[in-house]
């Protein structure tokens, strides 16, 4: 189970808790490769959330760097754009295939070390932007 830790904080409370949201997610993938079992219907559900999550936490992270001015900002976005093609990918292979064992456990892996490294490397240099934190006028009430 991936378990959320101190060190992923990058210092922005609505990020940290989307992130939260992307481990949750991880951990229902994870549940299907221990369970060993093929259920196409969960992976394709799990990848269709993943596919618009990911599409709404990027843009919300992407704008949160740009007013905070972060060096780290096309880096971040470059790799956002790599990860949401690798969903692209699977879910093509999913529909070609089926969510077979070794597709569900390739996802799990290759996604989750995305993940990590991600928040580790890129992420985390919120933590060194020069502009205090500020939630985007969109997403104000």
């Amino acid at each position: 189970m991936f378990e959320w830790k101190e060190e992923y904080t990058t210092g922005m409370k609505e990020i940290d808790e989307q992130h939260k949201i992307l481990f949750k997610c991880f951990n229902e993938l994870e549940a299907v490769v221990v369970a060993g079992q093929r259920n196409d219907e969960k992976v394709i559900a799990i990848m269709e959330f993943l596919d618009s999550f990911c599409h709404f936490h990027f843009g919300f992270e992407e704008i949160c760097m740009a007013e905070r001015k972060c060096s780290s900002e096309s880096e971040n976005k470059g790799a956002h754009e790599a990860f949401l093609k690798l969903i692209d990918t699977y879910k093509e292979k999913i529909k070609k295939e089926g969510a077979t064992e070794d597709i569900v456990e390739d996802i799990y892996i290759s996604m989750l070390t995305w993940l990590r490294n991600h928040i580790i490397k890129i992420d985390q240099r919120f933590l060194e932007c020069p502009n205090p934190p500020v939630v985007p006028d969109v997403l104000k009430d």
